[in-house]
């Protein structure tokens, strides 16, 4: 997938501040990929409800909600769906939680703040594209 794909993805935003979600939701909108879907969800409860339900191309994630935080969060995700892209948007500076992250089965992160639409565009294509190679043919195969 480059960012040219013709198939449309669909993202799921898990971000609990108001303005952080407007904000990435509005760079969202300004990228040159197709996204067929923008859905959100503010808790960890919503989210896994909405993993159960629906497909997701790439998940945005923030790390600390109301019901749970830190890396316990990724790992309820990746948990949940092992083979969801993930990319982390994290307001922890000063930290080693991004390659933490990383570590713990995000294919990205992002520091809230610190980052463009381009860099967001890349994180979000890199992270699907990451998630497609590590799959075996037989994953390919069932998820067509």
């Amino acid at each position: 997938m480059d960012q040219h794909d013709s198939r449309p993805i669909s993202i799921l935003v898990v971000e609990d501040d108001l303005l952080n979600l407007t904000l990435l939701k509005g760079l969202l909108h300004e990228l040159s990929l197709k996204i067929s879907r923008i859905e959100t969800a503010g808790t960890l409860r919503s989210t896994l409800t909405l993993l159960d339900n629906n497909h997701y191309d790439v998940v945005l994630l923030d790390l600390n909600l109301p019901d749970s935080i830190c890396l316990d969060t990724l790992r309820s995700i990746t948990k949940k769906q092992a083979d969801m892209p993930v990319v982390v948007i994290t307001g922890a500076y000063g930290q080693d939680l991004g390659p933490k992250a990383i570590s713990s089965g995000a294919q990205s992160y992002l520091l809230k703040g610190q980052y463009d639409g381009q860099m967001l565009s890349q994180a979000i294509v890199s992270s699907i594209e990451s998630k497609r190679a590590k799959q075996t043919p037989s994953d390919v195969a069932v998820a067509q």
